[in-house]
């Protein structure tokens, strides 16, 4: 388990897996990030 600020989950996103679309954590970490991830972000 690690935690992210949003600026290191940005800046990670090519070493870091997200979720799938139609999870909930997904949504949360999209709100959270206030936009939507696609998976090129």
């Amino acid at each position: 388990l690690r935690w992210f600020s949003r600026e290191e989950l940005r800046n990670s996103r090519e070493h870091v897996s997200l979720p799938g679309r139609p999870s909930i954590a997904r949504a949360m970490i999209e709100d959270w990030m206030g936009q939507a991830l696609t998976d090129d972000d």
